[in-house]
């Protein structure tokens, strides 16, 4: 939320650069004491709260006590909280979060310790407030780049948006039975995908598509070795395929299906149902919405097709994504 002015007992103030404040809310209802009456309010309550529920009577271990301290003063007082502080009152302020500090590091680390502030920044996950309030301010100031992540990134009780199939190939018999696939799902009318990652230490990451139904090739250079893995290389060349999908037909109107081989397992269970938390979630939650919009008027299907298997077309895709990587090509559109 953001505001240009703030009122305060029916007065009007700009809000300055030098104007900070903790929490996902801003009132004008309170004034500064009795911002500061109501956290004091909600402090006394919470750890009341919190010194009843760590007793032995609830059986909870010594890490899980902290963990629960830790969570619900996170979220209960730092983020629940209104209170809003100026250059006159970031004293005041400051001295009420060191108390609230040392209090729930006393609470974790039990009252007879000397070094219980210690203690508590080292073993229960919660760092000095100074340090959480400076993040806060630069996040504000400066857009994140960092990848948020979800538990469920899909509902629990979603069901896998695409067919999986040769999931338990061998990798003897690959060469017996992807042709003949490929040859059926051609014949179908089904657009045929294969696709490769490859990850070059020193020089960086490459990914391509080939249309096994003819006329496209597609590969790309991602980035350097130090911000990608053979995991983001292999989720990247699928959207490649959304790529040439969406030159040949828009949002996958009058399309009677897509088929796409692929050479990681994980990735293809990934994207058929994203059920848990992943350092590539945002890569995987777009294919999987992507492949979901094209449901069931467009099928999509995502095939095992086993690495080094002699298969002509896969054998390419690998050979352009790692020509991609050497050759740091950002975009290479060949009509085959």
């Amino acid at each position: 939320m953001q505001y240009d002015t703030i009122h305060i007992d029916n007065q009007q103030f700009p809000l300055k650069k030098e104007v900070r404040w903790l929490g996902v809310q801003l009132t004008n209802k309170l004034n500064f004491n009795q911002h500061i009456k109501k956290l004091k309010q909600k402090i006394s309550t919470t750890f009341a709260q919190l010194q009843r529920i760590i007793k032995p009577t609830y059986r909870l271990s010594q890490k899980e006590a902290r963990a629960l301290i830790s969570t619900v003063l996170t979220t209960q007082i730092m983020h629940g909280s209104i209170i809003f502080y100026t250059k006159n009152n970031e004293i005041t302020v400051r001295n009420l979060l060191i108390i609230w500090y040392n209090r729930a590091a006393r609470l974790s680390t039990g009252m007879m310790r000397q070094t219980a502030q210690i203690f508590f920044e080292k073993y229960s996950g919660i760092t000095n407030f100074t340090k959480t309030h400076n993040y806060v301010h630069n996040t504000t100031k400066h857009p994140t780049t960092a990848e948020s992540k979800v538990p469920f990134p899909i509902p629990p009780w979603a069901t896998p948006i695409c067919q999986i199939e040769n999931i338990h190939l061998t990798k003897e018999n690959p060469k017996e039975l992807i042709p003949s696939q490929v040859e059926r799902l051609i014949e179908e009318g089904t657009l045929t995908f294969f696709t490769d990652g490859s990850l070059i230490p020193g020089k960086g990451g490459g990914e391509a598509a080939l249309l096994a139904n003819g006329g496209m090739e597609l590969s790309t250079y991602a980035g350097n070795d130090t911000c990608l893995t053979n995991f983001n290389t292999e989720l990247i060349d699928l959207h490649l395929c959304i790529d040439i999908i969406d030159t040949r037909s828009k949002d996958g109107d009058n399309l009677k299906g897509i088929a796409i081989f692929c050479d990681s397992k994980t990735a293809i269970e990934s994207i058929a149902l994203p059920q848990r938390s992943n350092p590539s979630q945002a890569l995987i939650v777009k294919l999987y919405k992507k492949f979901k919009s094209w449901n069931p008027t467009c099928p999509t299907r995502l095939l095992w097709c086993p690495g080094d298997s002699n298969i002509p077309q896969n054998e390419r895709v690998d050979r352009l994504a790692k020509d991609a990587a050497q050759t740091q090509q950002t975009v290479n559109l060949v009509e085959s």
